[in-house]
């Protein structure tokens, strides 16, 4: 397996958003995502799924260590007696994703707010965007029409 060498800031309580996207796609990249989201679950242990499990298995682990060595030392209690990466991810999540009015209004804000910058390429403008909209997707308060109309 190649070494990734990779420059994410570990979690800290002000970067949820941003890092529980970098870890995820560190996870997607690891094939570990889909336990993490609770989408894979282990084979039975029969015979002719040893080499599953095992592999299953292996990606547990590694799912698990990805989350627990990208967070700040001072947190990693929350999730270090936790086997299950699904539960970890899980943990948090509830623990740390900013989940108050204040936040997701300042988002909303941001968002209508935003303006195409002098001499800024549309596509990089459209990417400002996007990662607002991402960002208010990651605490379920996404952009739809209805929240367009509304403001």
């Amino acid at each position: 397996m190649a070494v990734s060498n990779y420059q994410i800031k570990p979690l800290d309580s002000n970067n949820y958003v941003t890092r529980s996207t970098d870890i995820r796609f560190l996870l997607h990249e690891k094939n570990c995502f889909d336990i993490v989201n609770g989408k894979e679950s282990a084979p039975e242990d029969k015979e002719e799924n040893k080499r599953d499990l095992r592999d299953f298995n292996v990606r547990q682990r590694l799912a698990l260590s990805i989350l627990y060595l990208n967070i700040t030392t001072e947190y990693r209690s929350i999730i270090e007696k936790v086997t299950d990466p699904a539960e970890a991810w899980k943990l948090l999540r509830d623990k740390f994703r900013p989940d108050n009015r204040s936040h997701h209004m300042q988002l909303f804000s941001e968002f209508f707010q935003c303006r195409i910058e002098q001499n800024e390429r549309v596509n990089i403008f459209s990417t400002r965007i996007k990662r607002i909209s991402y960002q208010l997707e990651a605490v379920g308060k996404p952009i739809t029409r209805i929240s367009v109309i509304n403001c």
